[in-house]
This record gives structure tokens, C-alpha cells and sequence, in this order.
């Protein structure tokens, strides 16, 4: 693809004036923040996962990994919110793929969880995102995810209807034992941002992330970020591509690039740096939220770019512009989740409602 300097100085210029003017510094972290009571949660990371919880325990507990026959004694971190102690995480890495593993934390139930299956077995992944105002239909949404049995959770952000504390408690940590043993891997939305929680609980610093996960490689990026060209996150992003040896590359943020929608709300700031990136190094899918309905574009340079449909918020009306040049299916106005089936050759996608309606299928060949 041929950009020409001019339009690449433009182009940088912009993204530096969105990200230093449209994004404001954080809150402080509200008042007892640090004592929420937290279950445990298994985040997707760089060598394998971190197990984050929070129980307000004032000693450090000792907990046993376990799998099949060998027991392991392992101290986990202690986090820290508002420059308080809050909470603990460890990193399990190490895992050997497929296996059953089993956690035994002090206070709490055993945690059973499988480790990413092996290359050539392939693996089911759900793909959720707004998960944010309606209690009640995150719990359904919980429970349908659930019942796919897939063998991680990919959120593109909106967990919270703001970063308030009990929006956290309510929206989130009160409905994680639904999925709990099952891997979760997040991107920041817009409504997450405010009060430094999300690093904080996530156990996350940056906010950007990647992960190997079987034949794939997911990587998190933060779109309430600079995407600045010569910015910390886009540069690491770019490593990340080069160093890649995965099969599937699957990018997951916010803000969508790309919409079929009439006016079309497509955040275009994103497309100068990263559409160059995805063609340049391959990358197969990108997953998106935001815009509180389902768009799923045709490949563009080689890339399928799919903005999920709220799971647990409002759905606002939209016209579709079949003429759209990234048209290839477009519904708004449902809550639903995705399942995506990752194989040696092919991702097939599958959109749902909440009752179970298949609402769109498509495939992703290598």
C-alpha cells in the first residue's frame, strides 16, 4: 500500500493532537477502593495467565497449583490500589498444554481450568463486549457464554456503564463466578477509563497486552490511548507483529475502525496507522465493540474487522449502508456475544442473540 509523506505527516499529526487533547488524565481511585471483595479471575497472559482475587486478607495466603499427581506451593503478589495493599496475583506459566489444572486458594473453593490445548488442536473462543449497563442481561449473557463452553473469553471493552466502584462490583466482579475456570482476556473501553481500576484490578501495567493462545496470537490494545505512530503502544505493537511466529493473529480494542452505518461512525483516526500495520504483517481479524451494534466488514487488504454487539446496553438505531465500500453484514439492534471456532485453516464465526439465534456465520480462510 503506497501512503504518500505528506499524507503520513497529516496523518500522525492528527493522532497526536486526538490522543493529548481527547483523552483526560485519570481520577484518583474513589475512596476503599482496595477493599472490594474480588473472586478469582483468570486473566490471558504473556507466558500463560494470571490468577487475580481479592479477599481482604491481611496475610499473605500460600496456595497449591495442582495437576494430576504434582503439587505446587506457590506465594502470590499483593496488588495495590489507591498505594494501598489490595488483593493478590500470581502468574501460571508453564502449563502444559491441554492439561486440567486445579488451584487451591485459602478461603476459597477449588479453581479447576485447562491450559491453552496445543497448536494443532485448535481451540473455541467467546467474544463479548458493552457488557456494561444492565446487570441482569450481563447474567444471561454470563450463562449463554457459559453453556458454549469455549475455552476462553475475549472482552473489546464497556465492562462498566463508567469506572465507578460499584459498577465494578455490580456489573463485573458479582457475575465472574458464572464464568469462572474460564480464561478472560479484555480490552479497555471508554466507559472502563476514570479512576485507574482497570490497571489496578487487572493487575495490568500497561494496558496494552499480548498472548499466545494455542495456534493464535491475541493482542489487547488501548484505544483510550495514543496510537501515535511513534508512541510506547504503537511501537511495542509493531514488535509484537515482527516477533510474531503464531498462525492467527487476532488484534481486540475498542473503537471501531470500520462501519456499514449511515452517518457512518467508524473512528478513522485508527485506520492511518494500524490498516498498514495489519496488511504489513498479516493480521487475520479485528475485534471491536463500542458502537452497541454487530458490523462485520469484508476483508480489507486481507483483514476481517468485526464491532460486536452489546451484550448489556442500549441499542441505538442505526441506518445500514448496504453501498458501504467495507459492507458485508450489518444488524443492529440486539443483544448478543460471538463464537469463534480457530482450526489449522480456517476461523469460522458465529453471532448470536441472547436467546440463542444465530444472527450472522462466516469464515476466515488460510
Amino acid at each position: 500500500m503506497k501512503v504518500s509523506y505528506k499524507k503520513i505527516i497529516t496523518s500522525a499529526f492528527a493522532l497526536i493532537v486526538f490522543s493529548t487533547v481527547a483523552f483526560a488524565k485519570e481520577k484518583n481511585p474513589p475512596k476503599n477502593a482496595e477493599l472490594l471483595v474480588r473472586p478469582p479471575l483468570l486473566r490471558l497472559s504473556e507466558n500463560g495467565y494470571t490468577l487475580i482475587w481479592n479477599d481482604n486478607s491481611t496475610d499473605t495466603p500460600v496456595i497449591t497449583l495442582q495437576h494430576g499427581n504434582d503439587k505446587q506451593k506457590l506465594t502470590p503478589n499483593r496488588g495495590k490500589v489507591n498505594f494501598k495493599d489490595s488483593g493478590f496475583y500470581i502468574e501460571l506459566t508453564n502449563l502444559e498444554p491441554g492439561e486440567k489444572y486445579t488451584v487451591k486458594i485459602p478461603k476459597h473453593k477449588s479453581l479447576t481450568f485447562m491450559a491453552p490445548p496445543a497448536p494443532q488442536e485448535g481451540f473455541t473462543f467467546a467474544a463479548i463486549s458493552d457488557h456494561q449497563t444492565i446487570p441482569e442481561k450481563t447474567e444471561i449473557g454470563f450463562k449463554a457464554v457459559k453453556k458454549e463452553n469455549p475455552n476462553c473469553i475475549i472482552s473489546a471493552g464497556d465492562m462498566l456503564e463508567d469506572g465507578k466502584l460499584k459498577n465494578w462490583a455490580k456489573n463485573f466482579f458479582e457475575k465472574l463466578p458464572i464464568i469462572e475456570g474460564i480464561p478472560f482476556g479484555c480490552a479497555q473501553g471508554n466507559n472502563d477509563t476514570g479512576s485507574g481500576l482497570f490497571s489496578s484490578f487487572l493487575a495490568l501495567d500497561p494496558k496494552y497486552y499480548t498472548t499466545e493462545y494455542s495456534n493464535a496470537r491475541f493482542i489487547f490494545l488501548d484505544s483510550n490511548s495514543s496510537f501515535n505512530p511513534t508512541g510506547e503502544q504503537i511501537q511495542w505493537f509493531e514488535q509484537v507483529l515482527k516477533e510474531n511466529k503464531s498462525l492467527w493473529t487476532i488484534v481486540v480494542y475498542h473503537h471501531s475502525s470500520f462501519l456499514s452505518t449511515n452517518p457512518d461512525h467508524s473512528h478513522t483516526r485508527y485506520r492511518e496507522v494500524l490498516t498498514e500495520l495489519y496488511e504489513k504483517y498479516g493480521v487475520d481479524l479485528v475485534i471491536n465493540g463500542h458502537n452497541h451494534l454487530y458490523d462485520r466488514t469484508a476483508p480489507i487488504n486481507g483483514t476481517v474487522y468485526v464491532t460486536l454487539p452489546t451484550m448489556s446496553s442500549h441499542t441505538p438505531k442505526y441506518d445500514v449502508k448496504h453501498d458501504s465500500p467495507y459492507y458485508a453484514k450489518t444488524v443492529p439492534g440486539f443483544l448478543g456475544y460471538g463464537m469463534f471456532n480457530v482450526s489449522s485453516n480456517k476461523i469460522e464465526g458465529t453471532i448470536k442473540d441472547l436467546n440463542g439465534k444465530i444472527i450472522d456465520t462466516f469464515e476466515i480462510l488460510k
